[in-house]
């Protein structure tokens, strides 16, 4: 009765690896060990078969859903990490744009507007740690 679960433990291990050693390839063959202990629960079998069905069907796997997955991975959505997605109303300190507890440096939306210290200003967008503003309407 301890063999079955010797290789459930030995799939986990081999899946885990996966981790280390990418490529969509380890997971299946952990996932084959895995099921393959699963089925020796149930129907007895040797150390060898369980082994021998555990490579077959983590061979199958592969060949069924490794193309699906890494197709799905792909086509994630990516967000960029140099973009912070915010819009709001901020407060002018000398060069420097107050914003959701932060302070950034800014540059303005529209040409040839004059902002005074103090002033509040509406947060277009912020990127590579640059406030977009503009006037906040009421305030001009």
């Amino acid at each position: 009765m301890n063999e079955p679960l010797a290789i459930i433990s030995a799939g986990i291990v081999i899946s885990a690896l996966e981790i280390f050693v990418p490529g969509m390839v380890v997971i299946w063959i952990g996932a084959g060990f895995i099921l393959a202990g699963l089925i020796a629960l149930f129907a007895p079998m040797g150390i060898w078969a369980m082994i021998a069905l555990g490579g077959v069907i983590g061979i199958v796997l592969m060949v069924a859903f490794r193309d699906m997955l890494l197709k799905a991975i792909q086509n994630a959505k990516e967000i960029p990490d140099n973009v912070i997605i915010h819009e709001g109303d901020g407060i002018l300190r000398g060069e420097r744009v107050h914003f959701s507890g932060t302070e950034f440096s800014y540059e303005s939306e529209e040409p040839q507007e004059i902002f005074n210290d103090g002033e509040k200003v509406h947060i277009v967008r912020i990127e590579n740690n640059t406030a977009y503003i503009r006037k906040k309407k009421g305030n001009q």
